[in-house]
């Protein structure tokens, strides 16, 4: 059976946003042994510039937290 996958959208990414992230990132095969769903961070959202060694792996960064509504690659948005 395939395990279903989430792509998440992470809305704010100051300290905050960037520990959620890092979460997910760092604790994804335990949430999915748990949960059966394997969380994936592909966009986050931040006002100011995101420098691209900051965002996570294959995740895109955005200025407009608009264009995580609309993105067909994001299943879920977190605002933080």
């Amino acid at each position: 059976m395939t395990m279903k996958q989430v792509r998440v959208g992470i809305v704010g990414f100051g300290t905050v946003g960037r520990a959620t992230a890092d979460i997910i990132v760092k604790h994804a095969d335990l949430i999915a042994h748990r949960s059966g769903v394997r969380l994936v961070v592909t966009a986050v959202c931040r006002r100011s510039s995101v420098q691209p060694q900051d965002t996570p792996a294959g995740a895109c960064a955005v200025a407009d937290w608009r264009r995580l509504l609309k993105d067909p690659n994001v299943d879920v948005v977190v605002e933080t």
